[in-house]
């Protein structure tokens, strides 16, 4: 067997991808690698907003999102350990904007939040240790239109709401979710 050499590749968004170099010059690279098991999530919840969000601004995440957790499917696991509820909390607004999780010991965590013409959607991605190994939880709640009947006037600039429009702090957070168990950290 010839030796081999690791080698850095690529470096994007925080992600290393390397490849291994054997005696040839050939690169070979690491196997793939599968969750020893996965489980689809639903969620629901709300975010609490600090006012009532302007409906002609778009996504406006700033708030209290608290996002409740049920299994909707087992898939091949034989336990699914996330809890019934995640909260994560939102401040500030545009490059301004924090975004912040109570995670527990040994926790990492993910938090984005993106605006999809007037809905917030948001990706959590918990990644827990749990005896040896590792389980990742991606929760993907989303708001729904803040004005959901836009209409552009003829001055090309008047945004007008229908009888949809947000009036209210709270908003409620439908999506998805994946949990997902690795022997290694993902």
């Amino acid at each position: 067997m010839g030796r081999l050499d690791w080698m850095p590749l690529l470096v994007l968004g925080g992600f290393v991808t390397a490849a291994c170099g054997g005696d040839d010059g050939s690169v070979m690279m690491p196997p793939e690698r599968d969750a020893l098991c996965t489980a689809q999530l639903a969620v629901t919840g709300t975010l609490s907003a600090p006012t009532a969000p302007d409906p002609t601004m778009g996504c406006q995440p700033a708030g209290t999102w608290t996002v409740n957790v049920t299994v909707s499917d087992m898939g091949n696991c034989t336990a699914v350990p996330v809890q019934q509820s995640y909260t994560v909390d939102v401040s500030g607004s545009a490059h301004n904007e924090m975004i912040t999780h109570d995670h527990g010991t040994g926790e990492d965590d993910e938090l984005e939040i993106d605006g999809d013409n007037d809905s917030c959607n948001a990706n959590f991605e918990l990644v827990v240790a749990d005896s040896g190994k590792f389980d990742q939880i991606t929760l993907q709640p989303t708001t729904g239109p803040f004005c959901p009947d836009q209409m552009v006037g003829s001055d090309g600039e008047t945004v007008t709401c229908g009888t949809g429009e947000l009036n209210t702090t709270t908003i409620n957070l439908t999506g998805t979710g994946e949990y997902d168990l690795w022997q290694e950290h993902p």
